[in-house]
């Protein structure tokens, strides 16, 4: 009796997690935030720094990566608008 409600408590404890994690997740994503854009232009942000910081001996590559870059923040920010 005591393991079937211990059981039974541990599933309503997992089950009420799992609902409240894809709850969150719902509501992050109607205020147009989404976990993985946000990661994607931290990383973005990132290479870009390290880049600005690397010498201009690349002939060119590397500011055509910059711009590059800096197009992808740029979709990326259209994207949480369009959402």
């Amino acid at each position: 009796m005591i393991r079937r409600r211990l059981a039974l408590l541990a599933f309503a404890l997992a089950a009420a997690a799992g609902l409240g994690f894809l709850g969150g997740e719902a509501a992050a994503q109607q205020r147009g935030v989404h976990p993985n854009i946000d990661s994607a232009q931290r990383n973005l942000r990132e290479a870009l720094a390290d880049l600005n910081r690397a010498p201009e001996t690349f002939g060119g590559h590397k500011q055509r990566a910059i711009n590059l870059i800096n197009s992808a923040l740029t979709e990326l920010r259209s994207a949480e608008r369009f959402r």
